[in-house]
């Protein structure tokens, strides 16, 4: 699924060249994407952010052309309302850019001078309503419309409010040849005179721009680049264009991207080539013979029944790895998924697991890291009263139940 989209992504920004960019322009784009897509994935799997980008690059390929075209064509900003509210159904991590890309297309329904402004506004909003509207509906019909609105609002600002890791020991060199095509376009923009600047360069400024403070600025992870790849794509193809007066910016700009490309990111896919591939699933950061997952998965598949039921305080692959479904709704140890805590309390106590499988280094960091002792005293509570030690890893403890 994650290559399919990846793709479609990379098609979408070669149609966006065809029509906005050069030869080399697109050209530089396309690398650029394919070059951080696996990468910023951390591997070749699907996570939300890369659907996010691929909708991403569909909407600001329909806002070039509404910028384009002389009349408001009310199906091509109705197309963007519906497109926006998808893409902001998919995660919240594009919030920011979303609503820049929402000021943008209402500025350029009101530029165009035409008699029917506000219903053209109406237009484009009831694309935005839409698909709000029919999730809410549907979460209605399903008595879980508060659900929905917590799990989508009240739940990403607690996430947000999390501890979060320094400017400085964020991994500074990949995320300064990411947005390299930001820092080049900026510079080349300042030198230019203000009549040259025309709408490609403000727009590439303004959403690549928009990234940052939920990249840099939150909670970190290399995944939430995909969202912003497909921008800074684009913005790069940008940079080259009109780099024609200002050749030196460009290619300081190459020489950082290479110098980078070739100590960090090209070792990184050579290390990850396997001929003949072996289509098994891997953890990338534990080999079989390090991995501290590997003996408690392998003891609860040969312990266990298929249909017994556990809870996994650490690392969810542990569902998938052993086979095995969990006894109740909030299954991941994430701190942000344990609210409100009387409620989660309440959820598992109703259904208790057959066995507790509990990482001692993950309940630390939910501590040290996310300041939430109150699950940890919640799981020993639980594990003392109604569990007993069956076995011992290095790292993981399996728990079995003896009360009902």
């Amino acid at each position: 699924l994650g290559l399919i989209i990846g793709l479609a992504t990379l098609y979408t920004i070669y149609i966006f060249g065809q029509r906005f960019l050069s030869v080399v322009g697109t050209a530089i784009s396309l690398v650029f994407f394919s070059i951080f897509f696996w990468y910023a994935a951390t591997g070749i799997l699907f996570f939300h952010e890369i659907l996010i980008g691929l909708f991403l690059a569909l909407i600001i390929y329909l806002l070039f052309k509404l910028h384009n075209e002389r009349k408001v064509n009310n199906r091509l900003i109705f197309s963007l309302g519906i497109l926006i509210a998808i893409t902001e159904l998919s995660g919240q991590i594009a919030t920011i850019t979303l609503g820049v890309i929402s000021i943008l297309t209402l500025y350029e329904i009101s530029k165009k001078h035409v008699k029917n402004t506000i219903l053209y506004y109406g237009t484009f909003l009831a694309g935005i309503a839409i698909p709000f509207l029919l999730f809410s509906i549907y979460f209605l019909l399903k008595g879980a419309l508060l659900e929905f609105y917590h799990y989508n609002i009240t739940y990403y600002l607690l996430y947000a409010n999390y501890k979060r890791d320094s400017l400085l020991s964020l991994p500074i060199a990949d995320l300064l040849v990411f947005y390299i095509p930001l820092l080049a376009l900026l510079a080349i923009t300042l030198l230019q005179k203000l009549q040259k600047i025309d709408y490609k360069i403000v727009f590439a400024l303004f959403l690549s721009a928009s990234t940052i403070p939920f990249i840099i600025f939150s909670i970190y992870h290399p995944h939430h680049l995909n969202y912003a790849l497909p921008i800074l794509a684009i913005t790069a193809g940008i940079a080259y264009d009109i780099s024609k007066n200002h050749k030196l910016i460009f290619l300081s700009g190459v020489a950082i991207f290479l110098l980078i490309l070739i100590t960090s990111l090209l070792p990184w896919h050579i290390e990850r080539i396997k001929f003949p591939p072996n289509f098994r699933i891997a953890n990338d950061l534990y080999p079989d013979s390090k991995d501290p997952m590997k003996d408690a998965v392998n003891w609860v598949k040969d312990n266990t029944f298929k249909n017994t039921r556990i809870m996994v305080m650490g690392d969810a692959l542990f569902y998938l790895r052993s086979d095995r479904l969990s006894s109740a709704r909030p299954s991941k140890g994430m701190p942000y998924g344990w609210n409100p805590m009387s409620q989660i309390e309440k959820e598992i106590t109703e259904n208790r697991p057959d066995f507790w499988i509990v990482s001692r280094g993950f309940t630390k960091a939910l501590i040290n890291y996310w300041n939430r002792p109150d699950i940890i005293q919640f799981l020993d509570s639980e594990l003392e009263n109604c569990y007993i030690l069956k076995i011992n890893f290095e790292d993981w403890q399996i728990w079995e139940k003896r009360c009902k």
